[in-house]
């Protein structure tokens, strides 16, 4: 079967409006209405051309190098320190590069409305909201750190347009060094300690005495020295799927693993359309699972065979578990998620 190509849908839509045009009536597709149906179908084939170039996701391996690394700057200022606590934060909320990161170490960013008003892009402190159990505000979460429970982020500024949507996220007191709570907190502490105004971007770092704002750059050669670190045979073409948008992926990669279904997973990583499928993975944990369905399915066969034959069987399980089987690797991944 034949690949379906963009321009190949793209030529089939337009025959449809041409022959509607030859007949004296309106084309029925508008291609700058990117959310029709028609349309949308169309931007979806093109992304999904696309594919083979897709960002790597967060190994273990990774990680715990990174939070490694993390834990030698004593100050947590540093950019390590920074992008440690961005990407903890990123693992649930599938943070993107613009919301908190810029384009260079010195300028902020803005969004500018259709009023003609200019807004901060990216996270600043009034976007993190800490509660308590109780849901209430707490307005010094960095002297009662153990009372927060939970935290909103506001997201002023999306790409799906949803501008000023707020989410919450849950403090994890089980895996506090994976916690997205405490990582905010440490993201919001460094921004006070740096000195940044309540008007300045929280993804901001130390460097030779100066505050830096965290830029794609320093965050892809930060990550791509991880990955020679730990995978030291990794060719440049695998090499170049580490940059900040790792992050993102991850935090669909773990949905995904989790067996979240698609309304949770758009839902919660505020995706509008079904191109976050282009973030999911076949990693380890999917192998296991799939092997895991496939061993069953065969158990239960060969029993309803015997029985077929008279012979009597064991009650089989429904679910056979192959955890204890290790880990399976799976297109060239170290470990799994």
């Amino acid at each position: 079967m034949n690949e379906l190509r963009a321009q190949s849908v793209k030529e089939y839509l337009q025959s449809v409006n041409n022959l509607f045009i030859t007949h004296d009536f309106a084309p029925p597709i508008n291609f700058e209405l990117k959310k029709a149906p028609p349309a949308l179908f169309y931007e979806n084939v093109k992304i999904w051309q696309n594919e083979p170039n897709r960002r790597t996701h967060l190994t273990p391996e990774f990680l715990s190098e990174l939070l490694l690394r993390a834990k030698k700057d004593k100050a947590s200022t540093g950019l390590v320190a920074a992008m440690a606590d961005f990407t903890i934060l990123g693992r649930y909320t599938g943070i993107r590069l613009s919301e908190y990161g810029q384009s260079t170490q010195q300028t902020a960013a803005h969004h500018t409305m259709p009023s003609g008003r200019k807004i901060l892009k990216a996270f600043r402190r009034g976007d993190f909201v800490f509660k308590d159990k109780a849901g209430r505000t707490i307005a010094d979460p960095i002297t009662n750190i153990d009372l927060v429970e939970s935290i909103v982020i506001t997201w002023r500024v999306q790409k799906n347009r949803r501008n000023g949507q707020k989410i919450a996220w849950n403090r994890d007191r089980l895996n506090p060094d994976l916690c997205p709570i405490l990582a905010a907190l440490r993201i919001y502490s460094r921004s006070l300690r740096l000195g940044l105004t309540d008007d300045q971007p929280m993804g901001a770092y130390l460097e030779r005495g100066k505050v830096r704002y965290l830029t794609g750059s320093k965050i892809s050669a930060l990550f791509k020295d991880i990955a020679k670190f730990i995978y030291p045979n990794i060719t440049k073409k695998d090499l170049s799927q580490f940059s900040a948008h790792m992050i993102r992926v991850s935090a669909a990669v773990l949905l995904q693993v989790a067996d979240k279904p698609e309304h949770f997973i758009k839902m919660r990583l505020r995706w509008e359309s079904d191109t976050y499928r282009l973030y999911l993975r076949n990693t380890s944990i999917i192998a296991m699972k799939h092997l895991e369905a496939n061993v069953a399915a065969t158990l239960l066969e060969s029993a309803y065979k015997l029985q077929d034959i008279g012979v009597t069987t064991p009650n089989v399980p429904a679910q056979v578990s192959i955890v204890e089987m290790g880990p399976y690797l799976v297109e060239g991944e170290s470990n799994c998620i």
